[in-house]
């Protein structure tokens, strides 16, 4: 099965939020995960929408953002 993720997925898959035990058990499953290029950028710009809306503070988003850009990363290089 090739399991497609949209940034708004993906980001499920570098944090600890609603829908993160979906995504990854998803992603355990799928014979090839696949996303779009642009999906980094659209990561990013998920956590600095984060930090707009107050749901995360400047620190955590920054962390998070280093972290799923290490993590994606590695991914990209996996598949």
């Amino acid at each position: 099965m090739i399991a497609y993720l949209d940034a708004s997925a993906l980001v499920k898959r570098y944090t600890t939020e609603r829908g993160s035990d979906l995504v990854r058990r998803f992603l355990e499953e799928a014979d090839i995960p696949a996303t779009a290029i642009l999906t980094r950028g659209e990561v990013t710009a998920a956590f600095a929408k984060a930090i707009r809306v107050g749901a995360l503070e400047p620190g955590e988003a920054l962390e998070c953002r280093q972290f799923a850009g290490r993590a994606l990363v590695e991914d990209w290089r996996a598949g």
